[in-house]
């Protein structure tokens, strides 16, 4: 497997205890591996298992573990790392009251299992004489536990190296000052250093999926289930009133879906548009789509207007407002008599309307719930950018416990956190408007404008999903933070 300056490693299979071995034939003379050596159990060195010294031979075999070194690993994230350098500080503590700690730490002899754990070798790792091997490497005795610090200070730093700007995120903020005094060796004992890792083992290594779903849910959830709440409301009201609306009362359920309309779409400006093709040559064309209501109203619906009993009903008195009743008490004395040419137009205006008048009086929750949800959306986005200019922080990551932070692992400056927010927040700056542009198209007279909205809007939303599905994919790193040059870390 390999040549060294202290001999030569050799891959063997014992058939007995079926598992490889390696074993390390030296040159004659060395002095067998000592008792307390031969003896030692721990997880964080080779088992040794036999050994020979004759005046031809010198040898000893270990037990083969399968990974890989640790020079030549691709940089790891901190959740990896965390685990490499406990297991090296444990072997540091327990080497050294055991004395039985390697007479050098180089780190071409630390194995990373395949498992994830960091053993010492008493050999260079297998491999490591080849060209593929690092130039240079890190050798430094253990003269006292200064030099120990500076050996697993190395390890940090090439287990964390980031020789990409789009490798492994850097580590989380609270690995930080552990990193700092690590590489400034102000550890004052092996316990110390071994207290803080195990400490460090215990906390969030990483942004998870989980994490990240949490933060997109924090800021968008309350929106979302408060917008289907009220829809909810709303929707349940209209059943409730199409259930147990009274029959006795001729084209009474008419009249409640013309009043409804005609406050919804009153002062909508498609109105004018929708008054010029129902043929109208009026020259506020808005008047005229209001005034073919009322005289509608007047000449179809007087005696239920001026029946007091439909507007005391339970039922009707709970759908229809004081407002609604009012317009339609106006329209009849407004018209006492309607011709039949101004009926006939009417009437054709709002045949022509009839799609509008009944989504105003069965699809009402579907606009005030998609309404609030862009509002409350817009109120998230401004809390949070105001978070992001009073505090520094984002609101809705420092909730979650997540940082944002620069490559090199450095908190992000208030002007990045500033773009980033900006960005992320900018699809209800697109959205919203273009929310309001289908409401503003949405009469018969611009359907053609309005399907082209609703294929806007629909392409829109299949691109904020992706944006999201690339976070949760990249939960350390989304579309934002990638323009802006940060990474989300746990805190």
């Amino acid at each position: 497997m390999g040549t060294m300056g202290s001999g030569e490693l050799l891959l063997a299979h014992d058939p007995a205890l079926r598992r490889n071995l390696w074993i390390h034939r030296r040159p004659v003379g060395p002095e067998p591996v000592a008792v307390r050596r031969r003896d030692l159990s721990r997880a964080t060195r080779l088992r040794w298992l036999n050994g020979e010294r004759d005046r031809q031979t010198a040898w000893d075999a270990y037990e083969a573990l399968e990974g890989a070194p640790l020079l030549k690993l691709p940089p790891q994230t901190w959740a990896a790392v965390r685990f490499w350098l406990h297991d090296l500080a444990s072997e540091i503590k327990a080497g050294s009251e055991h004395k039985s700690l390697l007479p050098a730490l180089e780190l071409d002899r630390v194995w990373i299992t395949a498992d994830n754990r960091a053993v010492l070798l008493d050999f260079p790792c297998p491999g490591m004489n080849n060209g593929s091997a690092p130039p240079v490497l890190t050798t430094i005795r253990v003269e006292g536990f200064s030099a120990a610090q500076k050996f697993l200070n190395a390890v940090a730093e090439h287990g964390l190296a980031r020789t990409t700007p789009t490798s492994t995120p850097p580590a989380p903020l609270h690995a930080g000052p552990f990193l700092r005094s690590l590489a400034e060796g102000r550890f004052e004992s092996p316990e110390f250093l071994v207290g803080n890792l195990q400490s460090l083992l215990g906390k969030m290594a990483e942004v998870s999926r989980r994490r990240r779903l949490a933060v997109i849910g924090l800021a968008l959830g309350p929106a979302l289930v408060l917008a289907l709440t009220l829809a909810a409301f709303f929707w349940l009201a209209n059943k409730r009133t199409a259930r147990t609306w009274p029959a006795h009362f001729p084209d009474g359920a008419e009249l409640r879906a013309e009043l409804r309309a005609y406050e919804t779409f009153s002062d909508h400006p498609a109105a004018e548009a929708a008054g010029r093709r129902a043929g109208s040559e009026a020259e506020d064309a808005g008047k005229e789509f209001r005034r073919a209501f009322r005289l509608h109203i007047a000449g179809h619906h007087r005696a239920l207007v001026q029946d007091s009993n439909f507007w005391t009903h339970p039922v009707v008195a709970e759908a229809l407002t004081a407002d609604q009743r009012r317009i339609a008490e106006e329209a009849v004395v407004d018209d006492p008599t309607v011709s039949a040419q101004k009926l006939e137009e009417a009437d054709a205006m709002i045949r022509y309307l009839h799609g509008v008048i009944m989504a105003a009086d069965t699809e009402l929750p579907h606009w005030v719930g998609f309404g609030m949800f862009w509002a409350l959306v817009l109120f998230a986005g401004m809390l949070d950018l105001g978070c992001v200019l009073l505090l520094g922080e984002s609101l809705f990551l420092r909730l979650l416990g997540v940082a944002t932070v620069k490559r090199n692992g450095d908190k992000a400056s208030r002007l990045r956190l500033l773009g980033r927010t900006i960005l992320a927040w900018s699809p209800c700056a697109v959205g919203a408007p273009l929310s309001m542009a289908l409401w503003l198209v949405w009469l018969p007279a611009s359907q053609a404008s309005a399907l082209v909205m609703m294929w806007a809007l629909g392409i829109f939303s299949l691109l904020v999903g992706a944006a999201i599905a690339w976070a949760l994919w990249k939960p350390a790193r989304s579309l934002q933070d990638v323009a802006v040059g940060t990474w989300l870390v746990p805190r």
